[in-house]
């Protein structure tokens, strides 16, 4: 179980707005999220960036995906994620293409910027491909950083919960990602609750943090379904070396 002061300091956080990208169907250009996606004018580096791909469309079947023109996954299939892919830092196009019957049909074509020596989860989901920067900055000691992605546009906004108790995160709507929030090293018994009802969707026993490690819990998949039932994938990285940042007052 999360510790009572935890449990109220994630009940304060903020659920992010930052946008996913909005894309239509072949052809279209789409800016990518603000914030961490932003480059600078520096940003240009020998630093490769590091892109892994969650695969959460279950309307799509296979795809394959490409960056910059060069095929980096092909017949990439729902509930796959790819390992980690290598690209060079600066605009990047995102081209995903569906694969039929020796034909592959372009449903995502997007530009991103993408800054040096930085990780991204990217969830192909449907109608929208969700890029989600890695907060990799030092964590403290015996601690870990776990943030929430909604990637399933079947289900209404919900909420993330204690199992049987208290909400830890609020709200979050199909697309959105909430705020990382760091918690001790440990094993937390969670759920995913319908905002508008209550009602659990999902249980989530024995969510593992470990310490130093960052975790993304993508939420996906469609509810009541037998073949493509909701699920939570659980992606995971590595926070740099260093000594964590004091919070000032």
């Amino acid at each position: 179980m999360f510790l009572t002061h935890h449990a109220a300091t994630m009940r304060t956080i903020t659920r992010s707005r930052r946008g996913a990208l909005r894309l239509a169907g072949a052809g279209v250009v789409a800016s990518a999220a603000a914030g961490r996606l932003t480059v600078p004018a520096h940003a240009q580096s020998a630093f490769p960036s590091r892109v892994r791909v969650l695969h959460a469309a279950p309307e799509l079947g296979k795809v394959e995906v490409l960056f910059n023109g060069a095929q980096q996954l092909d017949e990439f299939d729902y509930g796959t994620t790819s390992d980690w892919i290598e690209i060079d830092p600066g605009v990047v196009r995102i081209t995903i293409s569906r694969d039929r019957a020796g034909i592959n049909y372009f449903v995502f074509d997007a530009i991103a910027p993408v800054v040096a020596n930085e990780d991204y989860n990217l969830i192909i989901s449907d109608p929208l491909v969700i890029p989600a920067p890695v907060d990799r900055s030092p964590l403290p000691a015996d601690t870990s950083r776990v943030r929430v992605i909604h990637a399933s546009v079947d289900i209404p906004a919900v909420d993330i919960a204690i199992k049987g108790g208290d909400v830890v995160i609020d709200n979050l709507e199909y697309a959105q990602l909430s705020d990382p929030v760091e918690v001790p090293a440990g094993s937390y018994d969670l759920e995913v609750r319908l905002h508008s009802t209550g009602e659990v969707a999902l249980d989530l026993p024995g969510v593992v943090a470990e310490p130093g490690m960052i975790y993304d819990l993508v939420a996906y998949g469609k509810p009541g379904n037998d073949t493509t039932p909701l699920t939570v994938a659980t992606l995971t990285d590595e926070a740099r070396a260093g000594t964590a940042a004091t919070p000032t007052a």
